[in-house]
């Protein structure tokens, strides 16, 4: 089956429907937000409907009580990431309205630069040469994509960089909050209501008073109930997206999931493309697909550097446990978790089995299939 070997057929088949749902909310979101904003061009009405519709759709996705606040989270984490969300939401939107969405996905191919340098910066993370190297051709085929784009904005490649930026920052925020026991769906939720009650206001006074009770959709005519109905699926494709991308890297490995992940962006970039029938030159495409061909070159080297680590670990190690495979496919000890959240009595069981066969000689779990460290491949930005 190849990368697909340790799946059931059953779970293959999820994964397979899973992973084209990921693809099509993720290729509609940013389809329905251009179209949107080439008729009401608002960025801060297009975040404000996708947030309210994650809002209303991903509770329903929440398998545990949300968690409890303290005073000091405030400050820690909750404020932090509703500033960064609402940036990232924002720049994103402007990046889109301002430069065709082929361009603004290849800039976001920068996103492994800002993720080396922060975490060398914020988590004294290192990398391996051939990491740093393949951040060369992601550079490089950026500049090409901005020199040779025929309908480059120097807003929207600014703000296509503060968006990716700000997304790295807040992928690295939230995965020390998630280590910290925080469900992901429930942090998704909560920082989602705070970013929703903080930017209402503003955007009532703004856009929403002219909207519902002035003339900005009046003058639209007939596009009024278009733009309508485009920033409300944008919204739900949004929310699916998120939720969709999570549950996709719950079936499989971070190697499969690293995978699907270029071939995303470049599903992206190229149906884009079409739909939208924006010039191009041969050279534009070809910045393109060598940042494309970055971002694959640094998925190689950090999974073979995590390879390298659990090789290393299991040597030393001696009679510890491996780790724990977490995707849903992966069956232990004859329980199949197909809901794709493990519990941290389900975790500690599953230690103590594996302790226990390795002290009688007979654990032959693949250590390789691990899922539990996935920095970079953080799906919050998704």
């Amino acid at each position: 089956m190849g990368m697909f070997d340790c799946l059931t057929r059953h779970s293959i088949l999820g994964a397979v429907l899973t992973c084209i749902v990921w693809y099509t909310g993720s290729m509609f979101n940013s389809f329905f937000g251009k179209s949107a904003m080439k008729k009401f061009p608002s960025p801060m009405t297009v975040t404000i409907a996708q947030l309210l519709m994650v809002n209303i759709i991903l509770p329903f996705f929440l398998k545990e009580k949300m968690p409890r606040v303290r005073m000091r989270d405030w400050t820690g984490w909750i404020l932090p990431l509703t500033f960064l969300k609402l940036l990232a939401s924002l720049s994103s939107q402007l990046s889109i309205l301002k430069v065709p969405v082929s361009y603004a996905h290849t800039v976001k191919a920068c996103m492994p630069i800002f993720t080396v340098i922060l975490s060398r910066i914020f988590l004294n993370q290192t990398h391996s040469t051939r990491a740093y190297l393949s951040l060369v051709p992601i550079m490089a085929g950026v500049i090409i994509a901005s020199v040779t784009e025929i309908e480059f904005n120097l807003v929207g490649l600014i703000s296509a960089l503060v968006s990716t930026l700000t997304f790295a920052v807040q992928n690295i925020l939230s995965k020390k909050v998630m280590k910290s026991g925080v469900n992901h769906i429930a942090l998704l939720v909560f920082v989602s209501r705070i970013s929703f009650l903080c930017l209402f206001p503003y955007w009532f006074f703004k856009d929403g008073y002219g909207i519902f009770f002035g003339d900005s959709f009046t003058k639209l005519g007939d596009d009024a109930f278009t733009v309508s109905y485009e920033l409300i699926l944008g919204g739900v494709c949004n929310s699916f997206q998120t939720i969709f991308a999570f549950t996709f890297l719950s079936f499989v490995t971070p190697v499969t999931y690293s995978v699907a992940n270029v071939a995303k962006r470049i599903v992206i970039i190229f149906v884009s493309l079409f739909v939208f029938k924006n010039p191009v030159t041969a050279t534009n495409i070809l910045g393109i697909l060598v940042a494309i061909g970055g971002i694959g070159l640094y998925n190689k080297a950090k999974l073979d550097e995590r390879k390298k680590m659990l090789m290393h670990n299991n040597e030393t190690s001696g009679n510890m446990p491996p780790p724990l495979p977490q995707y849903a496919g992966h069956k232990s000890n004859g329980n199949n978790n197909t809901s794709g959240f493990v519990s941290g009595n389900k975790i500690q069981q599953h230690y103590d089995r594996q302790s226990h066969r390795r002290r009688m000689g007979s654990s032959s779990s693949d250590p390789t299939t691990n899922n539990s460290d996935n920095s970079h491949y953080n799906v919050l930005h998704v």
